[in-house]
């Protein structure tokens, strides 16, 4: 079996720039690599050499997808075509797991963490099936604050702090932005930091106007 595998991928190392040039062939030919892999046909422990090979031409098939001779047309095109393949070789990978898996991982994008974070809305609001959410009366009258969905929000946002609008919103949080407003205090500070009168009262002793021996 090894050598025969070893003269298939010889076979196919020769026509590989016509793989390369067909995106159906390039498709094709990274999927049944993919399952040589995640099916135990070639792996890290039984033949190492041809692993080292299916690797090398699953990484050139993959990079040739972004690889484009004008940047207008055909780039749009392979990145259509670079994210259908990724879509199909993802589902293939799924959750199988072992070390030869671990280095094929490598080859595919990272999947993207979310966080969940739970919204909360006011006593009486109702969501309906579309996402609206709507008054309903309440007969207990109860204020404040209930649970009402989870959102989710990936962590490089709340990290990063420049995305707008802002990943969290406060609504989330039953919160109201308004407009803060200058303590007593803070207020007289600001009016008498411009203050022109003198501060300093003049000296009552001394010689005044009409002063008489």
């Amino acid at each position: 079996m090894q050598d025969a595998l070893l003269l298939r991928f010889s076979l196919v190392g020769g026509m590989f720039d016509t793989i390369q040039r067909n995106n159906n062939l390039t498709t094709d030919w990274a999927i049944l690599l993919v399952q040589l892999i995640t099916h135990g046909v070639i792996d890290l422990n039984n033949n190492a050499e041809l692993f080292s090979t299916v690797i090398d031409m699953l990484a050139t098939l993959i990079h040739s997808t972004l690889v484009s001779d004008s940047q207008s047309e055909k780039g749009e095109e392979n990145r259509k075509h670079y994210q259908n393949l990724m879509r199909k070789l993802k589902k293939e990978v799924g959750d199988k797991s072992s070390p030869s898996i671990q280095h094929l991982r490598q080859l595919l994008p990272l999947p993207k963490q979310v966080c969940e974070v739970i919204a909360c809305s006011p006593h009486g609001l109702l969501t309906d099936m579309k996402g609206n959410k709507i008054a309903f009366d309440c007969t207990d009258k109860i204020t404040g604050l209930q649970v009402s969905e989870k959102q989710r929000v990936p962590p490089w946002d709340l990290l990063e702090g420049h995305k707008n609008p802002a990943p969290l919103s406060w609504s989330w949080f039953g919160a109201v932005r308004i407009e803060r407003k200058p303590l007593w205090y803070e207020e007289n500070h600001r009016l008498l930091k411009y203050h022109t009168h003198s501060l300093v009262k003049p000296s009552s002793g001394g010689s005044g106007k009409g002063s008489r021996k």
